[in-house]
């Protein structure tokens, strides 16, 4: 009876050791609770601290105290501070600044393209174009300067190969074009000529010469079907229609005087012409041009130009005489007077005829100048004369001392013979 006392007796010990040790190390777990909880659990937690304390006291009293065993309290670790947000950066000043960067790189970029796109040769320190190297452009701008030196000169071969440019731009350093330049560019729809160049135009993407006297180039694909050339226009230059395959009819001018070779070889639509004044025209300026029907005067070489080609003609008017109106006046007023005279005397009939028209007002430097040479001409012919006389003279004096000295030679010869007696 007493062992199972003493065996109750340490259970109930041990049991009140353990509370004493839980309530000693309370304080530490209340510690960690008090960031995770809120005031509401704080408050049971205190109460629940009271009850354990309160037991805790009678078991003190009823056996002996020990020291309970305390553990190191853990250092809490310190919470790590937020980083500030850091200040956005305006986004407005960098695309502005990101927009004028790439604007000048592909400024840049460009100019460098178009220097580098023609093989050039030099000539008096002037750039003479000879062929481009970048054929895929459509659009070409030739430069004003290639390696510091200005470029003047665009030879005929050029753009031979430039089939894809749509668009090509004549600085104003240009002064020379050869005929032909474009006429291998297929797709070209206009040329354009810089303001300031005055040697060169463009007139509605078409090029002419500064002072309108000739029309260089049509562009090949320029999409219109009419074409009225400026009147201005004397001359059209060689192949300057060449390939232009959507021009069906064309109006050349009354001042034109001079049609190139193969101007409008390949225009395979241009069915109608229009000639204003008396031009020769040539088979070999329309080769592959199935023209059906031209107009034109009465009487002219366009007129003959269709009767040779079985092509339809219709006039458009009559062609007037080119002849001055001065000489027609004088052979119609000698006429007159031949007339008038032979009905009076033959003999001044031949003399009128024979005159040439008097001269009115001849003024006195011509009169003076007139006399000087006649009094000139006069005096050659005396001089001439005078001396051919002179050297006649000299010559018949030889002769008689010729003919002198043959008589005394027979003189000499009779005297050397004695007499029969």
């Amino acid at each position: 009876m007493f062992g199972v006392v003493i065996i109750k007796k340490k259970k109930i010990l041990c049991l009140g050791t353990s509370l004493i040790l839980i309530c000693s190390n309370l304080g530490t777990l209340l510690t960690y609770a008090e960031g995770f909880e809120d005031s509401s659990s704080d408050t049971s937690i205190s109460s629940d601290v009271e009850v354990s304390t309160d037991t805790s006291t009678e078991f003190v009293d009823t056996e002996p105290q020990t020291e309970p065993q305390t553990e190191p309290e853990p250092n809490p670790e310190p919470e790590p501070e937020p980083e500030p947000d850091p200040e956005p950066e305006p986004d407005v000043q960098v695309e502005e600044t990101t927009v004028e960067e790439t604007t000048v790189e592909e400024t840049t970029t460009t100019q460098e393209i178009q220097e580098a796109a023609f093989m050039y040769t030099l000539s008096n320190n002037e750039v003479v174009l000879v062929s481009c190297k970048t054929p895929a452009l459509e659009v070409i701008d030739i430069p004003e300067l290639i390696d510091g030196y200005p470029v003047t000169t665009i030879s005929e071969d050029v753009f031979t190969e430039c089939y894809n440019a749509v668009q090509i731009n004549i600085p104003y350093s240009i002064k020379t074009i050869s005929e032909g330049a474009f006429k291998m560019c297929t797709n070209l729809q206009y040329i354009g000529v810089a303001t300031e160049n005055t040697h060169y135009k463009s007139s509605n993407g078409v090029l002419y010469s500064f002072d309108g006297a000739s029309i260089i180039a049509y562009p090949s694909d320029k999409p219109d079907d009419t074409y009225t050339i400026a009147e201005t226009v004397m001359y059209i230059g060689t192949a300057c229609f060449n390939n232009c395959i959507n021009l069906e009819s064309v109006v050349l001018p009354s001042e034109l005087s001079v049609i190139g070779y193969s101007a409008f070889n390949g225009c395979i639509n241009l069915k109608e012409l229009t000639v204003n004044n008396n031009v020769q025209l040539s088979q070999t300026m329309f080769e592959n041009c199935p023209l059906e029907k031209i107009y034109g005067y009465e009487n002219s070489n366009a007129e003959a130009f269709a009767n040779m080609y079985e092509i339809e003609f219709e006039s458009i008017g009559v062609l007037e005489t080119t002849e001055p109106t001065t000489e027609t006046t004088i052979e119609e007023t000698t006429v007159t007077e031949t007339v008038t005279t032979v009905e009076t005397t033959p003999v001044e009939s031949q003399s009128v005829v024979y005159y040439a028209p008097e001269r009115e007002n001849m003024d006195s430097t011509e009169k003076i100048v007139i006399v000087i040479i006649i009094v000139a001409m006069v005096s050659l012919v005396v001089a001439i004369a005078s001396k051919s006389h002179k050297n006649n003279d000299e010559d018949e004096d030889e002769e008689d001392d010729d003919d002198d000295e043959d008589i005394e030679d027979l003189d000499e010869d009779d005297d050397d013979f004695p007499d029969d007696d």
